[in-house]
């Protein structure tokens, strides 16, 4: 199932998951897992393109809809999600969620734009959701908990799945 939400390209980047701690951008440090240097392998390895049994998509239009609502507020509830502490030495890694399903990444380059929904329902119990971004391939999104996000997607050749979490942050946002 397609959902069309909005779409637009403005740029191209990929953020690649390096091991090792890096100063982040936040005064004040992000709580969850995004704050560490190692991902938590169980929140969100399904491969977005594939995402197989433990991802269990929900169907039926009303509770998408509830589903999507739970999910958004969840997303825009902090002023921004970073995971400055687990990309490369001198890197930031952030993502800002506001308006009608419109996102702003900053990372090697800023990419900003709505999201366009391929499918919404839950990862392991967690909401979850497999769209796109600016990459123009499958990602996922899951709601770890309110401090927590996990981002999944594929590499910059295609070849290995990239996860990356997110902690909660009250800034500043770049």
């Amino acid at each position: 199932m397609r959902r069309w939400i909005g779409w637009r390209r403005a740029g191209r980047g990929m953020v690649v998951v390096a091991a090792g701690m890096a100063m982040s951008a936040c005064t004040s440090p992000p709580t969850g897992p995004g704050n560490q240097a190692n991902v938590n392998q169980s929140v969100a390895i399904f491969d977005p393109a594939n995402p197989g049994a433990d991802y269990q998509a929900v169907n039926d239009p009303g509770q998408q809809g509830v589903l999507m609502q739970q999910m958004w507020t969840a997303l825009t509830a902090p002023a921004c999600w970073d995971a400055s502490a687990v990309v490369p030495v001198g890197h930031v890694s952030q993502f800002q969620f506001y308006g009608q399903y419109e996102y702003r990444h900053f990372g090697y380059s800023t990419n900003f734009g709505g999201i366009f929904l391929h499918s919404i329902g839950h990862y392991k119990g967690r909401a979850a959701a497999v769209l796109e971004t600016w990459t123009g391939v499958l990602e996922a999104l899951v709601v770890v908990d309110g401090s927590t996000i996990a981002h999944a997607f594929p590499n910059v050749e295609n070849t290995a799945l990239v996860v990356t979490q997110y902690g909660a942050s009250n800034g500043p946002c770049l």
